[in-house]
């Protein structure tokens, strides 16, 4: 090699069946990740990086890597680096597990450089363990000259330029499992004159935004540029498909970023209104607004009180076509209103917004102050027709904030216990923080002789846990028969509570 030479036949290096840990330290410096590779001329044949384990103990603890575990550097723009991570063959995909963020790295498989740069990757049959970054990543450009990393949104034709051209990812349009065949129809959206044809595009099986689990390739040819293409492919022996699973793709010349949808995001919260203290519901949905799959991932959820309160909510499919969701409760610690916000993140899940960025949604919430705590019958007579089913309600009339509970019990009375009527149970009514629903006794009424006098049975809550018995603490039910059946006000009713 000449002094001054801008090309040369690469030397053949290659890291193989390595095991590369880097757990988040406290320290100064800027030090992190796993590999460096820097590339200083033209290069001519491509380095291999096959086999390796990156963030993983040999006992499978997950110390993990600080930082992006795979970083292509050039001397300057004008070199030309060639590196194969992973590929399709038998042992030849690496493991990247809990690569973690820091410094300004999102804590990817591999960092690509930044500028008008021509890189060629190739990032292919890698196994991906909850990396808080992505697989390859891109630098996006963004207004006023800088770069952020991340999710790349796909632009019409592909006709940007960066590392690895930039290469549009894969967007797959229809999917389904059929024994030990999975179909997909995907489309990459690269005209000719931007792309060299064909490209190889991977199938993985999602891991929140990453592919786990390498499934199989299909070849998109120059006649297939731009247009929608169908593969029946093989499902890997001993790997479970369903068909609520996700899919995700990488499209390799040199490779793009994994695939992704963009998703909506809708939130809503019950009871509101609601007493300070008391827990409430927030639900979400997610529907994907592209594409075959429910959304999968994680929505954070904040509401901007003070304290702040937060929960976190993983997505699970629901029976809408692509939608997905699920719910977890916050507590308002004062009275006001408050504003909850939802946030798909976009780096936890195969879906983001149109910019390739976390997706929010927001709804207000109203806590009232507290009333005082109260249970109670909500009347002291109730009447029942032999044969009938009496109803009984036990509700909690106000507070909501702490558990509280009564006793529950009954005496017979006139009436006859087994006889006249099936007893409930003594038994202790207890209410969780935020639990406002009543409880519920549906009493059978024999049915007796056709005319018989008035029978009664007596019930009576009784030493209160945190709370006051109001209004009523007993409750008289009076069995009629049929004939004498007065339940409505006819003027001659008896006193309202009986001693």
């Amino acid at each position: 090699m000449r002094s001054g030479d801008d090309s040369f036949e690469t030397p053949d290096i290659r890291i193989l069946d390595n095991r590369f840990v880097r757990p988040v330290r406290n320290f100064s410096g800027n030090f992190g990740g796993a590999l460096v590779f820097s590339a200083s001329r033209t290069m001519t044949a491509p380095v291999l990086i096959q086999g390796n384990v990156f963030g993983l103990g040999v006992d499978g603890s997950r110390p993990g890597v600080e930082r992006d575990a795979i970083a292509i550097v050039l001397g300057n723009s004008s070199r030309v680096p060639r590196v194969r991570i992973g590929g399709t063959g038998p042992g030849e995909g690496n493991v990247f597990a809990t690569t973690t963020a820091a410094a300004g790295d999102l804590g990817s498989a591999v960092s690509l450089p930044s500028d008008n740069v021509t890189t060629f990757i190739e990032f292919a049959g890698n196994r991906m363990l909850g990396n808080d970054g992505i697989g390859p990543d891109f630098p996006t450009p963004t207004a006023g000259g800088g770069v952020r990393f991340g999710r790349s949104p796909n632009d019409a034709g592909d006709a940007d330029s960066g590392a690895n051209l930039s290469l549009n990812h894969s967007d797959i349009t229809a999917y389904s499992v059929a024994g030990a065949n999975f179909s997909v129809t995907y489309r990459v959206d690269s005209a000719p004159a931007n792309t060299a044809y064909p490209l190889r595009v991977d199938i993985c099986r999602a891991l929140g935004d990453e592919g786990e689990v390498y499934l199989d390739s299909d070849v998109y040819t120059l006649a297939d540029a731009q247009q929608p293409r169908t593969a029946v492919l093989d499902i890997p022996p001993g790997v479970s498909l369903t068909a609520n699973d996700v899919l995700v793709a990488v499209a390799t010349g040199a490779s793009s970023e994994f695939s992704w949808d963009p998703v909506a995001l809708a939130v809503t919260d019950t009871p509101d209104p609601q007493p300070a203290g008391a827990p409430f519901t927030v639900d979400v949905e997610a529907l994907a607004q592209e594409g075959p799959f429910r959304p999968n991932g994680v929505v954070e959820v904040t509401m901007n009180s003070s304290p702040v309160q937060s929960c976190s909510i993983a997505l699970q499919a629901r029976a809408p076509a692509n939608t997905s969701g699920g719910s977890c409760s916050l507590v308002a610690p004062s009275p006001g209103t408050r504003t909850i916000t939802a946030t798909y993140r976009a780096l936890r899940g195969a879906f983001a917004g149109v910019d390739g960025l976390d997706v929010a949604a927001t709804t207000p919430h109203t806590a009232t102050a507290p009333g005082p705590e109260q249970v109670g019958f909500t009347r002291c007579r109730q009447r029942v027709v032999e044969g009938e089913v009496a109803r009984v309600l036990v509700p909690r009339n106000s507070g909501g904030v702490v558990q509280v509970g009564v006793n529950l019990t009954h005496v017979a009375g006139t009436a006859t216990a087994g006889e006249d009527y099936t007893p409930p149970a003594d038994q202790v009514l207890t209410w969780a923080p935020g639990d406002f629903a009543p409880k519920v006794f549906d009493i059978a009424i024999a049915a007796n002789a056709p005319i018989e006098p008035l029978e009664r049975f007596r019930l009576t809550l009784s030493e209160p846990s945190a709370t006051a018995i109001l209004p009523f603490a007993q409750l008289d039910v009076e069995i009629m028969d049929a004939l004498g059946d007065v339940r409505f006000g006819d003027g001659f009713e008896p006193p309202a509570c009986l001693p």
